[in-house]
């Protein structure tokens, strides 16, 4: 709670992210050993209320040409 109102980044695994998460906001994410997209934003203002935002990135999706139909 030191850094509340600061920019701080926790880097983990998915077996340590889901106790740090829920150390710093009291919400917890269930999170797979495969899970190698997610960047949880945790925001603590001062003062406010703790928030936590999952982001996902991927690859963007590559769409498959039509077909020529000529």
């Amino acid at each position: 709670r030191e850094h509340r109102g600061k920019t701080v980044a926790v880097v983990g695994y998915a077996s340590t992210l889901p106790s740090v998460l829920s150390e710093l906001s009291a919400s917890g994410a269930a999170l797979s050993e495969d899970d190698y997209d997610s960047i949880f934003v945790v925001v603590m203002p001062s003062p406010g209320p703790t928030r936590v935002f999952r982001l996902r990135y991927t690859a963007p999706e590559t769409k498959a040409p039509k077909p020529d139909r000529s």
